[in-house]
């Protein structure tokens, strides 16, 4: 497992996926983007890049600190 804290980090088209509870970010690794789905918790990582899909914004995490998330505005 390679973990990610960003797009940068995973080639193929692939996100940097983490879960998210409470503001917290755990197991951070490059999924496809289809298997990153926020009803189940998981979030984009965002990372340097800021890049997040349409309709979220780059966010900050509290743990670990110098991660970011998409989550709605």
């Amino acid at each position: 497992i390679s973990y990610c804290d960003g797009p940068e980090d995973c080639d193929g088209g692939k996100v940097c996926c983490g879960k998210v509870s409470s503001n917290y970010l755990s197991t951070m690794t490059c999924q496809p983007a289809s298997a990153c789905l926020y009803n189940n918790g998981y979030r984009v990582i965002c990372g340097s890049s800021g890049v997040c899909p349409t309709s979220y914004v780059c966010k900050p995490s509290y743990s670990p600190p110098g991660y970011s998330y998409c989550g709605v505005p």
